[in-house]
């Protein structure tokens, strides 16, 4: 199909005429979009709206998700803190339950330091004292050697007599027992004078 000069002179200005003022000042129109045809004014109009539309939902939709975070962790915080008192001088009141087993598990740390343990040891060592592992086999570890020999001869606390034996006692019990809760022991247990 061929168009004469003529022809698309006139398909011109009936195009041209067209396009009125009616969506020229939209600020979704940049540059010379203004001098396009109306509908085509139009289409790029729709489509930046429909995209504004989009972001603002997606603000929405993070505003109310970070909202509700917010609302979650705080829950959750005030559900898993403990308040306590606190005296005058900012000494909290009420934590004495806490503050043994803290001394409990320094003094267990500082008797397996003592005993020769090494790091890895000792983290193995909470295993068998939080009975996270099953004690059957400590009997056979370094770990039960240099605790009963630590215990049985040479540490402030000494393991009694009938139970280094295993008489009266198995002695891995009794040194799991003792590192569990050694401040048990210390009124019972036979202590050594300071070097």
């Amino acid at each position: 199909m061929r168009i004469s000069k003529r022809q698309l002179i006139r398909i011109i200005r009936e195009e041209k005429a067209k396009s009125t003022k009616k969506y020229d000042d939209d600020s979704a129109l940049k540059g010379g979009q203004s001098e396009l045809p109306d509908p085509v004014q139009k289409g790029i109009i729709d489509k930046t709206t429909e995209e504004r539309e989009e972001e603002e939902k997606k603000d929405e939709t993070l505003r109310i998700r970070y909202s509700h975070l917010r609302k979650i962790i705080r829950e959750a915080v005030l559900s898993e803190v403990e308040f306590y008192d606190e005296t005058p001088e900012g000494q909290l009141v009420g934590t004495e339950v806490e503050d043994a087993n803290f001394r409990n598990a320094l003094q267990a740390e500082k008797d397996m330091k003592a005993a020769g343990l090494s790091k890895d040891e000792i983290a193995q060592m909470w295993g068998f004292i939080k009975e996270t592992t099953d004690s059957f086999g400590f009997m056979d570890t370094p770990m039960y050697e240099k605790l009963f020999e630590w215990f049985a001869f040479d540490g402030p606390v000494r393991m009694p007599y009938g139970t280094a034996k295993a008489r009266d006692d198995m002695p891995d019990e009794w040194i799991l027992d003792y590192l569990q809760d050694p401040s048990a022991f210390h009124p019972e247990a036979e202590v050594w004078a300071a070097k």
